[in-house]
């Protein structure tokens, strides 16, 4: 009677020690699998933050930016007629709403440190 006890708390044990052991690898795997899908949620939303950052440089201080080459161009003539210190006025204000935009834009992906900074130069600017 004792040998047969003690064959089927042995018997049990093992199925024990085995559930664990498979309970562990599960664990693992799910573990691995949340890491993997934190990492492509993050890469997905890395993409958008581009993106949308790309949007918004290429829609504000790119096209104020383009500006400034397009008015030198008007330099001479407006220098001519009168009118450079205008021409200069533009070129000026466009090139600062270009400064004015990326500082815009890069305050909400800079470190902290780097904001503190960059609000010192965009005072010098205007």
């Amino acid at each position: 009677m004792l040998a047969l006890l003690f064959n089927i708390v042995r018997r049990a044990a093992r199925t024990i020690d085995t559930q664990r052991l498979k309970l562990k690898a599960r664990f693992g795997e799910v573990a691995r699998t949340s890491d993997q899908n934190a990492a492509l949620r993050g890469s997905a939303l890395n993409e958008r933050h581009r993106r949308r950052i790309s949007a918004e440089v290429h829609d504000g201080p790119a096209q104020a930016r383009a500006l400034a080459p397009l008015r030198l161009d008007n330099l001479s003539w407006g220098i001519a007629m009168g009118r450079g210190e205008w021409e200069m006025e533009v070129i000026r204000g466009a090139l600062t709403d270009a400064m004015r935009e990326i500082w815009e834009i890069s305050r909400g992906i800079s470190l902290p440190q780097i904001v503190a900074a960059g609000a010192h130069a965009r005072d010098r600017i205007a």
